[in-house]
This record gives C-alpha cells, sequence and structure tokens, in this order.
C-alpha cells in the first residue's frame, strides 16, 4: 500500500442527514515495493504482475490519545468489501470502492465523531501462509476487541495493512444561511494559527501542539486558519478530534 494510498471521499450529493446515510469513495493505491513475499507471476499486455486481494472496512475510532471531549463513533459502519486485482510490477494500481454507509454518525464542531478506513492487501497466489485478507481484518478490528496490530504478524501471511482517519460531514453554503454543517447553520469563531510553539520553536512537537489547540477549543473556538502553509499532521489530528474546522 503506497504511503499515503489510502483515500476517502464522501460525496456531497449523497450524503442524507436525516436518514443518516452516505456514499463514500474509497480508493487504495498499490505499489510494488510494499509487497514482500513471493507470488506467482501474472501477465497483462506483456507486463508481469501479481493477484492481490484487497479488503475493506470501515469501524469507529477506538485509538485514544487523551483529547478531551473524547468522541467516539459506532463500531462497525460498513461491513468488509473486497476486490480481487492484478497489480503490474513497477506501477501504481488504484482501486476503487463505492461504499453505501448507514446509521452514520455525523462528524461536527460539537459531536467530532470519527471513523477508520482499514484496508487490507494480500497475494492470491501467496507461498506463505493461509490466512486470508477477512480473517486479518478480523484480528485487526474485532468488534469485541481493541485494536491487536502490535501482536500481529503480517509478513508471516504475505499481508499488508493500512489505515486512515476521517469523519463524515456535509457541507453546504448560500447566500441566505451562510454556512452550513450538516444542514445545520455555524459561524466560524477562531483566528490565525501559526506553526511554531513559542518558546520551543517551529517542530512539531505533540504534547505542545495538542495543549495549544485544547486550550484554544476550551476558549471557544471551533475553527483555526493555519498561518502560513499547511500544517503538521498532529495539528490535523488534533483538530479532528477535538472538533476545529481548519482554514488553509
Amino acid at each position: 500500500i503506497k504511503e499515503y494510498g489510502l483515500r476517502v471521499i464522501p460525496t456531497q450529493n449523497h450524503i442524507n442527514v436525516k436518514e443518516r446515510t452516505a456514499v463514500l469513495n474509497v480508493t487504495v493505491l498499490l505499489e510494488s515495493a510494499g509487497l514482500h513475499s513471493p507470488s506467482k507471476q501474472h501477465v497483462v499486455d506483456g507486463n508481469a504482475g501479481r493477484r492481490v486481494e484487497v479488503h475493506v472496512k470501515i469501524v469507529g475510532d477506538r485509538k485514544h490519545f487523551g483529547y478531551v471531549p473524547e468522541v467516539t463513533a459506532a463500531s462497525t459502519l460498513v461491513e468488509p468489501e473486497v476486490m480481487s486485482v492484478t497489480h503490474l510490477y513497477g506501477s501504481v494500481s488504484a482501486v476503487n470502492f463505492e461504499l453505501v454507509a448507514e446509521g452514520v454518525q455525523f462528524w461536527s464542531h460539537e459531536e467530532p465523531h470519527l471513523y477508520h478506513l482499514v484496508a487490507v492487501v494480500r497475494h492470491c497466489d501467496s507461498e506463505y501462509g493461509s490466512a486470508s485478507a477477512g480473517s486479518v481484518m478480523d484480528k485487526l478490528y474485532n468488534d469485541d476487541d481493541e485494536t491487536s496490530a502490535d501482536s500481529f504478524d503480517f509478513y508471516a501471511f504475505n499481508t499488508e495493512v493500512a489505515s486512515v482517519r476521517f469523519g463524515i460531514r456535509k457541507l453546504t453554503f448560500s447566500a441566505e444561511r451562510g454556512l452550513q454543517v450538516n444542514e445545520q447553520p455555524v459561524k466560524l469563531y477562531g483566528g490565525c494559527v501559526h506553526h511554531d510553539n513559542g518558546l520551543l520553536g517551529a517542530r512539531a512537537i505533540r504534547g505542545a501542539i495538542v495543549r495549544k489547540m485544547t486550550l484554544l477549543k476550551e476558549q471557544g473556538y471551533n475553527s483555526i486558519r493555519v498561518a502560513h502553509n499547511l500544517d503538521a499532521e498532529t495539528l490535523v489530528e488534533a483538530a479532528d478530534r477535538l472538533g476545529i474546522m481548519l482554514i488553509a
């Protein structure tokens, strides 16, 4: 799975707030360097490749980082979907899914519900191991247990796993009602926030960023403009979890 190769885009025209449903366009990008164990080769138009299974599942955010308030979504939003593809050596392949989510808990600055997209990629013709991608998925994100990725030997089953955190919200703009989030009018309260942490300097120190964002939230901020460049991933993560909208 390519670095930063998971994408989830809620289709704004297919989000129904009242019925709590949404259509999610999911993309998993594959590259040859990410799969290490041998497999049988497949040839497509004269090019060699590997046959792989790609499984995706959407689950509630269970990782706790000490944020206050701690808001998590329901356990499983979308059950596993699977697709078998041939990934050609030396190329980047895009595997696309269209997932229909029901019972959605929407993200807002007041209730920042979050989900995780989990992707599992496994060779269909692996010479090692017998675990399916589905069983790996169950091991990683079982509804009755916490995440157990740290204790699972992915390479023993010729398997690769990645996940990305996201929220679902509907944004609309109009001259009459201004900005609406999930069909509710929202006024933005906030300011410009520079990337540095005072005397600590410009380095992205997780604890300092989380503390700064938490204090801003407690003072009534529901949005910030990052000045003057895109900020650290830690700041984006804190904004997602605390319920702060970002303006880049």
